[in-house]
C-alpha cells in the first residue's frame, strides 16, 4: 500500500490552473509554438532523435516513467516541468486505443 502511494505521488503533475487550454496539431501545421512535441515510433526512431537532442542540450536523458501514465505524464507533463526530453513505453490504455503496434514507444520533447 505504501509503495503504490509513493509511486502515485511521484507522477509529474501540473499545478491546478497552470493551463487553460490544450491544442493538439501536426507540427507541420502548428498555429502556435508548441510547449511539447510528442513523437511516436520504434525504439530505433526515438533513438535517432535522442542523439541530436543530447548533442544540442548536453547531459543525459534520465527516463521518468512508470508505465501507467505514458502520453499524459511521461510524454507531456514531465518535459514541461523538467524542460528535458523524456521517453515513454506508453501505457496500456494508449496502446489499447491508439497504438496497435507493440514495438512503438514515444518521446516528449520540450518545444
Amino acid at each position: 500500500m505504501i509503495s503504490s502511494k509513493t509511486t502515485r505521488d511521484m507522477i509529474p503533475r501540473l499545478e491546478p490552473g497552470y493551463t487553460s487550454a490544450i491544442v493538439v496539431f501536426k507540427l507541420s501545421k502548428a498555429p502556435v509554438d508548441p510547449h511539447v512535441v510528442l513523437v511516436f515510433g520504434t525504439p530505433a526512431q526515438i533513438m535517432a532523435l535522442e542523439g541530436p537532442y543530447v548533442m544540442r542540450e548536453g547531459g543525459r536523458i534520465v527516463a521518468d516513467l512508470v508505465g501507467t501514465c505514458g502520453v499524459c505524464a511521461e510524454m507531456t507533463v514531465s518535459p514541461i516541468i523538467n524542460r528535458k526530453m523524456n521517453i515513454s513505453l506508453l501505457c496500456g490504455e494508449a496502446r489499447h486505443h491508439a497504438f496497435k503496434d507493440p514495438t512503438e514507444m514515444g518521446a516528449g520533447i520540450p518545444g
